[in-house]
């Protein structure tokens, strides 16, 4: 074969042609991150974590009862041990108080918030004891766990050390809202022949039994006794300064009540669930100025002078008023006169007041019908004037009384040895709608 002749057939077409071109670099695909991701949740972990401890730092928690307890009661004092209602088998449990004559002793409910209808389902029974066995500067406050309910007691004391101005105790309604606790008994023992600067109580739905405190020489400068809904009864009690008995919707009865500054307060408002409370005022009562405050109940008294002179006053309502004014009440041989200001009132109803022979002054009867029965005891040579609004009807000689029985009548009149015995006493007793009778 020729050297020169083509590979290729004559007709066969030439080769494509090719030529390079450069291609650009081909990234390469991106490695996922994985210390950014970590970065990041480590980011989200602690802003959650650092929110959550802010709001838990301002977010209120629901306070403990500890909590509530402390925020109910007086800013200066602390609890120092408290017991709440259980199914304990101890019969009683005692707190201690300190006690020297400069300690007043307190004893009262104290509302916890938010407040609940536990508070007026909250009650019992306080009695006001004496006792000689007691340890030295020590009184004692015992209470019956089993009657605790779903209540709470506590001895308070204060959070700076004032020496022993204050012994306190304290009365929580701490149950479920409308838990009741109506049977609650506690009592108080004071030591035998002491002194104390006062008693304070304040205990709503409890009834009261004081014993015979005066007897068993308790002194007490200031004495406040306050309840509500329930009785308070006394056999004696003294206070050198002032004392006060206070209830409502229920009677005070005193067999024997003594201080300068003397207050009984009592009251009822008839409603057709209650229709005949009974908040009368009873018993034998001493003192400078003595104040017999009730409505809707009656008064039976007995009042004494502390000293040659006093006032007294005396106010009820739609109910009877009986007053007896004892002879005073004081040093042997005293020549000082009697010196009384008197005021007593009620309505629709009958009021009595009594006065004795010492007494010298004016009187002033109004009411329905008006009467004053004349002096009758041996040697007393006291005169009686009349100065009255309206005929005298007449004078029944059996009862040696004065009578002006015509309606709506005013009687004023004075009982005097001297003149100068006129000025000394102004008696005023009152009966809108009811019969006034004046014992000389």
């Amino acid at each position: 074969m020729d050297a020169s002749q083509p590979l290729l057939p004559p007709t066969s077409s030439a080769p494509p042609q090719y030529s390079t071109v450069d291609a650009p670099p081909r990234p390469l695909p991106a490695r996922p991150c994985r210390c950014s991701c970590c970065r990041t949740f480590i980011l989200v972990f602690m802003l959650v974590t650092a929110l959550l401890v802010v709001l838990a730092a301002v977010w209120p928690t629901p306070p403990t009862l500890a909590d509530q307890i402390s925020e109910a009661i007086p800013a200066a004092l602390r609890t120092q041990s408290c017991l709440s209602g259980s199914t304990s088998t101890i019969k009683t449990y005692t707190f201690a108080l300190p006690l020297y004559p400069e300690t007043t002793v307190v004893m009262s409910r104290y509302r916890l918030r938010p407040y609940s209808r536990n508070e007026e389902l909250l009650g019992g029974n306080i009695r006001i004891t004496t006792s000689a066995n007691l340890p030295l500067h020590t009184a004692y406050v015992i209470v019956t766990p089993s009657s605790l309910g779903h209540a709470t007691v506590c001895s308070l004391v204060p959070k700076v050390d004032n020496g022993t101005s204050i012994s306190s105790f304290g009365v929580f309604a701490t149950g479920p809202n409308g838990a009741s606790s109506p049977n609650l008994n506690i009592t108080l023992i004071l030591p035998a022949s002491t002194a104390i600067q006062g008693l304070q109580t304040t205990l709503p739905n409890f009834a009261y039994d004081v014993d015979d405190l005066v007897g068993a020489g308790v002194s007490i400068r200031v004495a406040l006794i306050t309840g509500g809904e329930k009785a308070i009864t006394v056999q004696s009690i003294s206070g050198q300064d002032r004392l006060l008995l206070l209830t409502w919707n229920a009677g005070v009865s005193v067999n024997f009540a003594r201080s300068p500054v003397l207050d009984v307060s009592t009251g009822a408002s008839l409603s057709p669930s209650s229709p005949r409370t009974n908040a009368s005022i009873s018993g034998t009562y001493v003192g400078t100025w003595v104040r017999l405050i009730t409505s809707n109940s009656p008064i039976d008294a007995h009042v004494q002078l502390l000293g040659s002179s006093g006032t007294v006053d005396a106010y009820t309502a739609n109910a009877s008023l009986a007053l007896s004014i004892l002879p005073p009440q004081q040093e042997e041989k005293s020549d000082k006169a009697m010196k009384l200001r008197l005021r007593a009132a009620t309505a629709d109803a009958a009021a009595t007041v009594r006065l004795p022979p010492a007494y010298e002054g004016t009187f002033r009867l109004s009411g329905e019908s008006v009467r004053v029965q004349e002096p009758r005891g041996d040697g007393d040579a006291r005169k009686l004037e009349y100065y009255y609004d309206g005929p005298l009807l007449g004078v029944n000689a059996d009862e040696g009384e004065a009578n002006t029985d015509a309606e709506g009548r005013v009687l004023s009149g004075a009982v005097y040895l001297t003149d100068e015995g006129i000025e000394r006493g102004w008696v005023s007793v009152t009966s809108t709608g009811g019969g006034v009778r004046l014992i000389l």
